[in-house]
C-alpha cells in the first residue's frame, strides 16, 4: 500500500499531520492515479534506499574520497560509494554518501539499487 502527502500553502505556517496553524489557500490537484510496488522494490526500500553501512558490509564496498561539502550546517566528506563485486540475487547500493565529519555518520546519500537488471528485464530506478 502507498501513500501520499499533500502539501498545504498557508498564511502564516502550514498545515502539519491534521493540525492546521492557519487556513490551506491553495490544495494542489490529485494526480496520483496508482503505484505499483514489486517485492524486490519493497526490499529496495527497507534495506538500500536508507543506506548505511555497518564494518560487516564495509568489505562489499570500495569507497573512494570525492572531497568536502557543507550539507545542512554540517561539514561532511563525500564518498562515491560502488559494490566490489555483485553477487547473484543480491542487491547494493552505488552513489555517493556525505559522512558526517564528527560523529561519521551517513547524513545523506543519493544512488540507487544495483544492478539495474533482474530476470532479463531492465528495472531502471531514478535516483532519491
Amino acid at each position: 500500500m502507498a501513500s501520499a502527502i499533500l502539501w498545504l500553502v498557508a498564511v502564516g505556517g502550514l498545515a502539519v499531520a491534521g493540525n492546521q496553524a492557519a487556513p490551506p489557500l491553495y490544495e494542489p490537484p490529485a494526480t496520483l492515479k496508482m503505484v505499483s510496488l514489486s517485492r524486490e522494490d519493497i526490499e529496495d526500500l527497507e534495506n538500500i534506499q536508507p543506506f548505511v553501512l555497518t564494518t560487516e558490509d564495509l568489505p562489499k564496498y570500495t569507497l573512494d574520497y570525492r572531497g568536502r561539502e557543507h550539507v545542512d550546517e554540517i561539514d561532511t566528506y563525500v564518498f562515491q560509494v560502488t559494490p566490489r563485486r555483485i553477487v547473484q540475487g543480491q542487491r547494493y547500493f552505488e552513489g555517493l554518501i556525505w559522512v558526517d565529519d564528527l560523529d561519521l555518520q551517513i547524513v545523506k546519500s543519493y544512488g540507487k539499487a544495483v544492478p539495474d537488471i533482474r530476470r532479463g528485464v531492465p528495472h531502471l530506478y531514478p535516483r532519491k
